[in-house]
């Protein structure tokens, strides 16, 4: 869930899990360690959709017929094989039709699944030496990334074979992390703040290689009134439709940064130091 749409979830207390239990906070005290969650969280609400987006449409053949008739049976279980197999014969093409409009197309391809490749062996190194991201209990950044793990890892037949053979254990971890509720909320399982700077600065790293320079890219397009955003990144060239929602995300990352104590913005200062995330705490 993007940072910018948390709000309308929290607020949600009607569900079952809130009669039982206290809600448990998915977010740490320490307010640099929350911003590097909420910067996480984005990277992949924003930027890890377009693995799943790119994964699941762009060779019909091997996904996108897989997964259409999937997704109609999953909302209507009940239907017919005829009208079920035209709505998703629909659905898919208009979603094919949307692949240049989030950034996959041929020229992109390749950054997308190279981009997929590293994040896969990033966490797949992270998981294997603490349960979750920030400590022994999940945040906010880590369900961010089971939202879109648990389509590329087991639904798109692709991605979930690449994920086999690249980072066997993150699928382990995803089903683990679909009910989290036997882990403790104990508030000494986060980890500090130099400790998130140190094991996450791989992640960081590949943040600010891919999904940052984006971010920037797209809100000086945006507010330039452009229809399309144009950059490098990994070396190699992007474009895709301007997107006033991130541009929006970017604008609430800074604001966050801003309204932090000059020493919790050195603290994510020196965390992001020659990492490319930098751009990500910097007024317009």
């Amino acid at each position: 869930m993007s940072i910018c749409a948390r709000s309308k979830c929290l607020n949600q207390r009607n569900q079952s899990n809130f009669l039982v239990h206290r809600p448990r906070r998915i977010h740490a005290s320490d307010p640099a360690t929350r911003f590097l969650q909420d910067i996480i969280e984005d990277y992949a609400d924003e930027w890890l959709s377009k693995m799943m987006f790119h994964y699941r449409w762009a060779v019909p053949e091997k996904n996108a017929d897989h997964v259409a008739p999937l997704l109609v049976y999953w909302m209507m279980p009940q239907a017919t094989e005829g009208p079920a197999n035209a709505f998703a014969a629909s659905f898919a093409a208009r979603q094919i039709g949307r692949l240049g409009v989030v950034g996959s197309k041929d020229t992109t391809a390749a950054i997308i699944e190279a981009s997929y490749l590293r994040v896969l062996k990033l966490l797949d190194s992270i998981v294997a030496s603490r349960p979750f991201l920030f400590g022994t209990r999940p945040s906010a950044a880590d369900f961010a990334i089971l939202g879109q793990f648990t389509q590329l890892l087991t639904i798109e037949p692709t991605s979930a074979a690449i994920a086999r053979e690249n980072a066997p254990r993150l699928r382990a971890w995803i089903d683990h992390l679909e009910d989290a509720t036997g882990y403790a909320a104990d508030e000494n399982g986060w980890l500090s703040r130099d400790e998130v700077a140190t094991t996450l600065r791989p992640l960081f790293c590949e943040i600010g290689k891919t999904y940052a320079p984006f971010l920037q890219a797209n809100a000086t397009a945006h507010a330039a009134g452009e229809k399309q955003v144009t950059l490098e990144i990994d070396g190699a060239p992007w474009t895709q439709a301007t997107f006033p929602y991130q541009a929006k995300c970017l604008r609430v990352l800074r604001d966050s940064f801003a309204a932090l104590s000059t020493q919790d913005q050195t603290a994510v200062r020196d965390a992001f130091d020659g990492t490319g995330c930098e751009v990500l705490t910097t007024p317009p």
